[in-house]
């Protein structure tokens, strides 16, 4: 398989008791500077597990989402390292992203290393933007 197979920009969508982590919304801005940097042809996917969750998809094409994967069971009502790993691992077979960017949050660095060993690729964690970074001299 080659890696043309591979397309667009996927963010973790990460939501608790049906409220969106604001690090959603941060990694949404991320996607869609990615996708520029990258020649805009990329679309940029929100990817949504849970329970009774089809709400929270609004306010993440009001973010740039251009897409949402919306997985709704009861098995993912509740975060879950096996069920959601499973879940995240299957739709990236099918779909194939190019980019899957999840938060470094406590489930991020739970579920990340889960599906990326199942996938059998690389994962970087804790990757920060270099705007971020300063150096302080007296």
């Amino acid at each position: 398989m080659g890696k043309e197979e591979y397309k667009g920009i996927w963010v973790y969508a990460e939501q608790e008791r049906g409220t969106l982590s604001p690090t959603t919304f941060e990694l949404l801005a991320k996607a869609l500077d990615l996708k520029t940097k990258l020649g805009g042809t990329d679309t940029v996917t929100a990817v949504l597990l849970g329970e009774n969750v089809a709400s929270l998809a609004d306010p993440l094409f009001a973010y740039g989402a251009e897409e949402v994967v919306l997985c709704e069971s009861p098995a993912l009502a509740a975060y879950s390292a096996r069920p959601y790993a499973a879940a995240l691992t299957e739709l990236c077979r099918r779909r194939k992203p190019s980019i899957f960017l999840l938060p470094a949050s406590a489930l991020g660095r739970d579920v990340a290393p889960r599906v990326m060993c199942e996938l059998r690729t690389g994962l970087t964690a804790d990757a920060i933007v270099d705007e971020v970074l300063k150096t302080v001299r007296r």
